[in-house]
């Protein structure tokens, strides 16, 4: 077994169950792939003015945001662990562009700034939480504008299902999970 199927090995099987029996309604620490976040995230030049990440864990999605030209927006990492969001919120203390959120993502929704906003979630809730995620979102958001990439789309349905969401599939190349693009509210300009 190589170092990384091991380390995905012990972040999915063992540490998931673990912080899911902690975590009601939320998925485990499974980090995404570098190599998709150029996939996911093509475009520095973005219209959005914040980006959030939800279920940030260590901050690998923030960091690659800083390192790929995206650190003149507003980045936001959403982590349910306190004691991770801590860690976290050390990682990037010099980088004042970035904060780190502690608690539930639901909840946390309605602290953000009412801005155009591109949210990625790497598959961090159940079913149920989802819906009300993005019931917050659509409350929050639908005058300012928002887009949410969801990768490893296990709950696509809920977006699908929703006719507030524009859904457009994003065909990555194997092995790479499924993903999408989900769109709310008016495009903000370029």
């Amino acid at each position: 077994m190589s170092m990384t199927s091991l380390r995905e090995f012990l972040l999915c099987h063992v540490l998931c169950p673990c912080y899911t029996s902690f975590h009601p309604g939320g998925h485990g620490p499974c980090p995404t792939e570098e190599g998709a976040l150029g996939l996911l995230f093509p475009d520095p030049e973005t219209p959005y003015s914040a980006l959030v990440d939800v279920g940030c864990g260590s901050g690998r999605v923030l960091a690659w945001w800083l390192q790929h030209g995206f650190a003149d927006k507003n980045l936001t990492g959403i982590e349910v662990n306190r004691g991770i969001a801590a860690w976290t919120r050390r990682r990037f203390r010099s980088s004042p562009q970035v904060r780190v959120l502690s608690g539930d993502a639901v909840r946390l929704v309605s602290n953000l700034p009412p801005v155009p906003t591109l949210f990625y979630l790497f598959n961090p809730f159940d079913a149920s939480t989802l819906g009300g995620f993005l019931r917050e979102v659509r409350l929050r958001y639908a005058p300012h504008g928002a887009e949410i990439v969801y990768y490893n789309s296990e709950h696509a349905s809920a977006f699908l299902e929703d006719p507030a969401w524009t859904v457009t599939p994003l065909a990555l190349p194997d092995p790479h999970w499924p993903a999408l693009r989900a769109r709310l509210g008016p495009i903000p300009p370029s």
